[in-house]
């Protein structure tokens, strides 16, 4: 075994002073801005177009790391309209043409896929039918997403169609129509983006014909940033407290790592209806709301449970991530599970607890493994259930789930975890903190299996492999340095219980 010491707390202090908003770049964002065009018509940001020709997968699409069908296809898209637009089809046919035999291959495949994607059906019919029209050789039906975006926007009152708090804002580029300028303009945010997206804000931009200068400005600045054009920016809010909630699984406490004015924008930030991934992103939702609430009252603010009430069902007694969900996040009552642990005083506790646990346990697959629709590897929403119900003492149902075997006969050969046929850094960090919590609450696991976990973890670090993207937005993403926290608490919570045995 390797004989790595890490001073973690140094490490962990060095990336919390250090957050940067650092998000993978994303094809899909990236199409949509390349299309934007100044007075002249030239491409306003034309390094984006070759950004796009220099991207393309061997497979023929765009998108992320991992073949996930959602995201390659929405990207491959996207990508596909933006060069038609430019007329690039004819320069590089055999570009287009590889992305469009990526299309008809996989597009009825995509129920394969555990999760769709965020707003995915009602932005792909768009989509489709631009590509169509343009000309492009892909398929004219849709699969069955028209008649799931009617049903969604069926469910949305009227009035809230154009209201900037309401999650639809973030998948804007879907409309058509003679009110598509003023319903823009009704979303837009008071840093000239609509809902932090760059491909949205670019919608705005090309339907006002270059007019909106709040929206140009926002996109020149999101241009200039080093990482690349993200799905969303900026998150400063999501990113603290993703990365408090990942260093809370190492087994320290939160105040060892960070001084008031790290948490000073988090309690400034959170209201009584909950809190955005960013003040300038209007669309709070319960999830963010649940790990914020989690962290600040591990870490001893005395925050009132008045946010995470908020987002209550009052009827199933769940804790719901947008009004008008389709279906429920388990990962955001997970997170609410968190919370309610330092919430004794929460009107009706032990109701609302309950309602959560025989939810999530409902939800379960093969009784093996949870999956959510905010991250597409399982492993994500096994862990931090797990880890939640271990924290929370109900360890009855710990043995119940089967997942901990499901674990331990999961990992690769080479010590790794990975759900899509590769072992990933995050992947295998979820699963060893799984382990390790279970190890240290419950019941002895061969050490074999961690110390061979850790040992991949190291390679990768010496290497610096990349983070495959695997958190769901419009398309699938990584935060960077919430993967890097993962990464330091599995490593700290390995030296200080397991690495002496």
């Amino acid at each position: 075994m390797m004989n790595q010491v890490i001073n973690y707390t140094k490490q962990a202090e060095t990336l919390i002073n250090n957050l940067d908003n650092r998000l993978s770049p994303s094809a899909y964002d990236t199409a949509w801005m390349a299309r934007v065009r100044n007075v002249d018509d030239s491409p306003r940001y034309p390094q984006l177009l070759d950004w796009l020709l220099n991207h393309q997968h061997d497979d023929g699409s765009w998108g992320g790391q991992i073949s996930y069908r959602h995201d390659r296809i929405l990207s491959t898209y996207a990508a596909l309209i933006a060069l038609k637009d430019y007329a690039l089809d004819q320069q590089y046919p055999d570009v287009v043409k590889r992305g469009e035999h990526y299309i008809w291959q996989n597009m009825h495949l995509l129920h394969s896929d555990l999760m769709d994607l965020a707003g995915y059906e009602i932005i792909l019919p768009t989509l489709m039918q631009d590509a169509h029209h343009m000309g492009l050789h892909v398929p004219s039906h849709s699969y069955g997403y028209a008649n799931m975006r009617d049903a969604k926007l069926s469910k949305i009152p009227m009035e809230l169609m154009a209201n900037p708090a309401v999650s639809l804002a973030n998948s804007m580029e879907y409309r058509r129509g003679k009110d598509v300028p003023d319903i823009l303009d009704a979303v837009q945010g008071r840093n000239g983006a609509i809902a932090n997206s760059p491909s949205t804000t670019s919608f705005l931009a090309m339907v006002s014909d270059g007019q909106n200068q709040a929206a140009l400005d926002w996109l020149d600045m999101i241009a200039q940033r080093p990482y690349g054009i993200p799905d969303f920016h900026p998150w400063t809010n999501f990113e603290v407290a993703w990365v408090m909630e990942h260093l809370s699984y190492s087994g320290i406490p939160l105040t060892d790592f960070a001084s008031l004015d790290v948490w000073q924008p988090l309690l400034e930030n959170l209201t009584p209806e909950g809190i955005s991934i960013h003040p300038t992103y209007l669309i709070k939702d319960g999830d963010t709301t649940s790990v914020t609430m989690h962290v600040l009252r591990a870490a001893g603010f005395d925050v009132s449970y008045e946010p995470l009430k908020y987002w209550e069902h009052p009827e199933k007694r769940i804790i719901q991530t947008f009004y008008f969900e389709r279906n429920m996040s388990v990962i955001t009552n997970v997170h609410a599970l968190e919370a309610l642990k330092h919430m004794p005083e929460y009107p009706e506790r032990d109701v609302v607890w309950n309602s959560i646990i025989r939810s999530i346990l409902l939800l379960q697959k093969y009784h093996c493994f949870w999956i959510d629709k905010w991250h597409a590897s399982p492993f994500y929403a096994t862990a931090h259930t797990i880890i939640a119900l271990l924290n929370a003492g109900e360890h009855q149902l710990v043995e119940y789930s089967g997942a901990i075997e499901w674990l331990l006969h999961t990992q690769h050969a080479d010590g790794s975890w990975g759900y899509f046929g590769i072992g990933t850094s995050e992947e295998t960090a979820f699963a060893l903190l799984t382990l390790m919590h279970y190890n240290d609450t419950m019941e002895s696991i061969d050490k074999d299996i961690l110390h061979r976990g850790i040992e991949f973890l190291y390679r990768q670090q010496d290497l610096q492999v990349p983070h495959p993207e695997l958190y769901i937005g419009k398309v699938l993403y990584a935060p960077i340095d919430v993967i890097e926290a993962l990464i330091l608490a599995t490593f700290t919570r390995y030296n200080t219980t397991i690495a002496s045995l």
